[in-house]
């Protein structure tokens, strides 16, 4: 059973975590008018992944998934996963203990991606896998570093969409993997 307060306890370390980072993402999302987003004294990707995180958590549109509920779904507990939505978005692996962005990601299927590729040991084509980074001490270090995810569900987008957020996502979070 996951504990609520521990779970609101997490999810306010994950948003601490990407202020301290990013202060820009501190405030409340403010509406950018065209001139101001297209401004050249800053890159495109980075307004853009500023406007779509702060938009996101202001109305909510977001879900936490909880380092117990990760550590559940690495240790292949039956139906830990169901919780995670199987449509496309970014998501973000947020370590709380060190105060770092774990991996920023995007893909057209979060429960394929974050449950079976990502914490489950299988056939992924890729090495950029948080099992992968994490190998030496798994599924542990899910606990030891507190690790939690956030999911930003963007229905109806295209990969191109979903890649232009997380480049800009990258240049302003500088996460550990690739």
């Amino acid at each position: 059973m996951i504990d609520m307060d521990a779970e609101k306890e997490q999810e306010n370390e994950a948003w601490k975590v990407i202020e301290t980072i990013c202060p820009e993402l501190a405030g409340p999302f403010e509406e950018t008018t065209l001139r101001q987003f297209f401004d050249t004294s800053s890159r495109m990707c980075e307004r853009l992944a500023v406007a779509f995180i702060s938009s996101k958590r202001e109305k909510r549109q977001y879900v936490m998934v909880c380092t117990d509920q990760l550590f559940a779904i690495a240790n292949h507990v039956s139906m830990a996963e169901l919780d995670i939505d199987e449509c496309p978005g970014m998501y973000l692996f947020v370590r709380i203990n060190t105060e770092k962005i774990l991996k920023i990601g995007q893909t057209n299927n979060f429960r394929r991606r974050i449950a079976e590729e990502h914490l489950i040991p299988g056939d992924c084509r890729t090495l950029s896998t948080v099992i992968m980074y994490c190998q030496n001490s798994w599924p542990v270090c899910l606990s030891e570093d507190k690790i939690v995810a956030l999911l930003f569900p963007m229905y109806q987008s295209s990969k191109e969409e979903r890649c232009f957020i997380e480049l800009g996502l990258h240049q302003l979070l500088f996460p550990e993997m690739p």
